[in-house]
């Protein structure tokens, strides 16, 4: 199941991005650059983890806490019904305790965990959006869409710590509500995956789902 998600989101992003200066050419320029600032909940995936600590194996799942994240892109409206835009964002989620087995090298036994820790993943990232809106003038915008990037992610659990820049993709589904013409308030849902095959603890990718809040002004 989350190997699927992670190969639609990867190949919604990669579609978006190939087919975008194809669909612009044919259209042509049509309208306005926009600065966008978003806020958002970031509830973050369990870790898996399969880690040895000096004396003992722990196998299970690191959960988080809730999470934020906030962006500001530069976009512009390149056809009727597609947005294109940079984002830089920077989001943190802090991690909530450590759920599984405990298994003692020397003798083997084995006993069942569940323990509070300290730490966060934290870091910052950049995505080339695409943002397709099939209502474009109406006074709600439903959009999609999706972008290809860079995350650089620290991974702190209990003061041990690693880092790395690697890919990352989001797939987005919003509805903006537009205040007057060159102001418009919205919601957004979004899924990252951020790649963490060569650093960290447990599964080789960070995945996250983020509910936002955002302001876009048209210039």
């Amino acid at each position: 199941m989350k190997q699927g998600i992670i190969q639609g989101v990867a190949l919604a992003s990669a579609l978006t991005l190939l087919t975008a200066p194809a669909l612009v050419a044919a259209q042509g320029n049509a309208g306005e650059n926009y600065l966008r600032f978003s806020g958002a909940v970031l509830l973050a995936n369990d870790r898996d983890i399969d880690e040895d600590f000096d004396d003992f194996n722990f196998s299970g799942d690191a959960k988080f806490r809730n999470g934020e994240l906030f962006s500001i892109a530069l976009g512009r409206e390149v056809t009727p019904w597609l947005d294109m835009e940079f984002e830089l964002g920077h989001l943190e989620a802090p991690f909530d305790k450590l759920e599984g087995r405990v298994r003692e090298s020397t003798t083997g036994l084995e006993a069942p965990v569940s323990e509070s820790v300290s730490g966060k993943m934290s870091g910052w990232f950049g995505f080339v959006n695409a943002h397709f809106r099939p209502m474009r003038g109406s006074l709600f915008e439903p959009y999609f869409g999706g972008g290809i990037g860079l995350a650089s992610l620290e991974e702190d659990l209990e003061g041990d710590t690693s880092s790395d820049t690697e890919l990352a993709l989001n797939a987005t589904l919003g509805l903006d509500y537009n205040i007057r013409e060159d102001v418009a308030i919205g919601g957004q849902y979004r899924y990252i995956w951020a790649d963490m095959s060569t650093t960290g603890y447990g599964d080789n990718a960070f995945t996250a789902s983020a509910v936002s809040l955002s302001l876009k002004i048209s210039f």
